[in-house]
């Protein structure tokens, strides 16, 4: 039951997605039950927060409650650290 638009046009079909994990604290098996959960998911679904219920539907299946998931665009990740010298 995927998310399809309601005109009867007919839909490109999806292209092959890649994963690109960063910082990553998870097993090898954990690692591959994720991507291949995320698959499905864009397989099935379009809209982002019915891919991340999908996702974290899996991962509470699999490993147990209290697994979150947030799939989006544009995310921007920031760094707080110690300031840079500048010279003025």
């Amino acid at each position: 039951m995927g998310d399809e638009s309601k005109s009867g046009a007919a839909t490109a079909q999806p292209k092959e997605l890649d994963a690109i994990l960063k910082g990553v604290d998870m097993s090898d098996e954990m690692r591959s039950h994720a991507c291949a959960c995320a698959r499905a998911a864009f397989q099935e679904h379009t809209v982002e927060k019915n891919i991340a219920e999908y996702i974290k539907k899996e991962f509470d299946a699999k490993y147990g409650h209290s697994w979150h998931c947030i799939v989006g665009r544009n995310f921007v990740k920031t760094e707080l650290g110690q300031a840079q010298p500048r010279l003025s």
